[in-house]
Formats: structure tokens, C-alpha cells, sequence
């Protein structure tokens, strides 16, 4: 609901301390209520109304969920606080903070178009309060990587594999048992294309297995290298440990489909990416859209089954690339 304040029924403050850092937490919605002035005729009203959530993270970030069973949605967005008590999310969206403590919170909106006023108050119950600038789900942590052996652990990674006569291919292994093949040419395997899936390594028969056409009896496994043969073939396989943030990050992003498509452009755009770290469950990048549209990216809990990723950028007006948080799904 966009707005203005243009000093409607002012009432007195109960903002305890900073509101940016009062607001964080996990709001629901108790009653809805206000009244309309139209033609002269002023109609009050008021209903209790549970049905909307607001989740306020650190830095920015938040995500709104309606619980409405019959509209059950819910996306990102950015906010602000301005003079302690204007809160505007998406730049569009005004409400005028009149409570805001521990337990509570209650924001107005008031709208005049002429000689017609409207005026709504909406009152909030903190239902949590995460203490992070990220969703709570992912927390950050992979619980899927402690259930690996050493043996198995060692698999985890982006690898360069050859076979005897043929030129190098790529696996992405992921500490969750996604992953992803990207053959130097479909003709490494007949009719084969880039492929997601799943991989385990057994470890009493040392075998390497995936879900991508490829299934090994490995012979030599170290940090850095393995080696074995293609089950069914004499083909030799060789795998080294492959140090490219680039490829690590271009596969992982054909791995995931995130809400919304944020990061779906039209084939008239290019995206680079550089300053890519790689961190246990962080992935951070700055990107660069055909040298007109700037930003970071953060994807969080990557190899969890619940991956996020938030994008800050400096083109509020472009379609693509919003400014955001956005849940990811892998895709099989």
C-alpha cells in the first residue's frame, strides 16, 4: 500500500530505543482497523486479521508471508527506517511507526486525496526473533557434511576429470550429495548433455557412484586427485582438485532455480562475475551486467537443501537482479 504522511492522526510515540534494530525479528499481524472519509461521510472499521507475516532481517532484508490458505504466498524485500519511525519497504510502502517494542508493534498509514481521507492502523505481535542479517532457514550450517566420512569428504568439490582419449569435463560435488557433470562435449557420452544429480562414494567397495552416467571403481584417492575406471568400460578416469571460483560458481548456479527467477535475463544481456569467495557455506560475488547494472550477490547455506540468495544492487528501476532474498531449489 503506497502512502504519504501528511500528518494525520498523530499518536503519542512508544518506539523503544533504535527502531532499526528494535523492528528485527518475526511479526504477525493481530488487528486491522481505520476509518474512511469520503463525500463527508466518515465509515470506521475494524476486523481482527492474523493473516500477514513480516520478518525483518539485519542489513535490510526481510521476507513478507501471507498465511491466507487461499492466497498462501509470500516474497522478499528491502527496508528502511528514516527518523525513527517512518518505515518504507520497497521505497513505495510508508507506514508511520507508532508502537514498537518487544512485544508489539503498530504502524498507521494515512492517505488524503482531496477532501477523502483514509486512514488504517495495523498492530503486530513478535512471534520471533532471530538475531542474524539471514532467514533462519538455512541457518548457515550443512548438517548433511558431519554424516561423511574422511573418505567420502574428500569427493566434495569442484574436480577436472579426463578420461584416457578424451579432453577434460568438469564434476561439481556437493557435501548435501548434489552434483553436477559438464563433459567437454556432449560425445563424451553418447546423447549425454550437462547434467544435475546426486553422487555417493562407498567407501568398503570404493566405488563412486552418480546419478549422471558415470560410476567409478576408484583406485587412488588423495586430497587433491583420485583415479579409477569407468564401471562397464577399460576407460581410465583421472580427477584433480580444481581451483576456479568461476566454474565453481557457474555450475553451482545451473544446479539451483530460485523464487521468482531473479537472475533470469534475456539473451541481450551477458553477467559476469568476479571477487568470488568460496567459503564453507557462503558463496559471495560482485556482478556485472553488460557493463550498465552493478551489484553483490550472497548465496547462503549453499550445499544445504535450502540455499538463499540475496542480491543488493545499484539499479533499483531494472527488471532483473531486484534487490532482494530468494529461496532456492535444486533441481533434478
Amino acid at each position: 500500500m503506497a502512502s504519504c504522511n501528511n500528518g494525520g492522526e498523530k499518536t503519542n510515540k512508544g518506539i523503544v530505543g533504535d527502531a532499526k534494530e528494535s523492528i528485527i525479528g518475526t511479526w504477525q499481524s493481530v488487528q486491522y482497523g481505520g476509518y474512511d472519509i469520503e463525500d463527508g461521510i466518515r465509515t470506521d472499521w475494524e476486523e481482527d486479521y492474523t493473516e500477514e507475516v513480516y520478518t525483518f532481517y539485519e542489513g535490510g532484508k526481510g521476507e513478507y508471508k501471507d498465511t491466507d490458505s487461499n492466497i498462501s504466498q509470500s516474497y522478499p524485500f528491502h527496508w528502511e527506517i528514516r527518523d525513527n519511525d517512518q518505515l518504507i519497504i520497497d521505497g513505495d510502502e510508508i507506514y508511520t511507526l507508532i508502537t514498537l517494542n518487544d512485544k508489539e508493534m503498530v504502524w498507521e498509514v494515512y492517505e488524503k486525496y482531496g477532501d477523502d481521507i483514509s486512514y488504517a492502523k495495523e498492530i503486530f505481535k513478535r512471534i520471533d526473533q532471530p538475531t542474524s542479517d539471514e532467514p533462519e532457514e538455512p541457518s548457515g550450517t550443512d548438517d548433511t557434511e558431519t554424516d561423511l566420512s574422511a573418505s567420502q569428504q574428500n569427493f566434495v568439490g569442484l574436480w577436472e576429470y579426463t578420461f584416457t582419449i578424451n579432453r577434460p569435463g568438469h564434476f561439481l560435488f556437493l557435501s548435501n550429495g548434489r552434483g553436477r557433470v559438464e563433459p567437454y562435449t556432449s560425445g563424451i557420452v553418447s546423447g549425454q548433455d550437462n547434467m544435475n544429480g546426486y553422487w555417493t562414494y562407498d567407501t568398503e567397495k570404493q566405488i563412486l557412484s552418480t546419478t549422471m552416467n558415470y560410476q567409478f571403481n576408484i583406485t587412488l584417492s588423495v586430497q587433491d586427485a583420485w583415479a579409477g575406471y569407468r564401471i562397464g568400460t577399460d576407460s581410465e578416469c583421472k580427477g584433480k582438485r580444481l581451483d576456479n571460483p568461476d566454474k565453481y560458481l557457474s555450475m553451482y548456479l545451473e544446479m539451483v532455480e530460485w523464487e521468482n527467477e531473479p537472475t533470469n535475463l534475456p539473451s541481450s544481456y551477458t553477467c559476469i562475475y568476479s571477487d568470488i569467495t568460496i567459503e564453507k557455506q557462503n558463496i559471495k560475488a560482485s556482478y556485472n551486467i553488460s557493463n550498465s547494472y552493478k551489484g553483490t550477490i550472497k548465496i547462503s547455506g549453499y550445499s544445504s537443501e535450502n540455499p538463499q540468495l540475496t542480491i543488493s544492487n545499484n539499479h533499483p528501476s531494472f527488471k532483473y537482479f531486484k534487490s532482494g532474498t530468494y529461496k532456492g531449489t535444486f533441481a533434478d
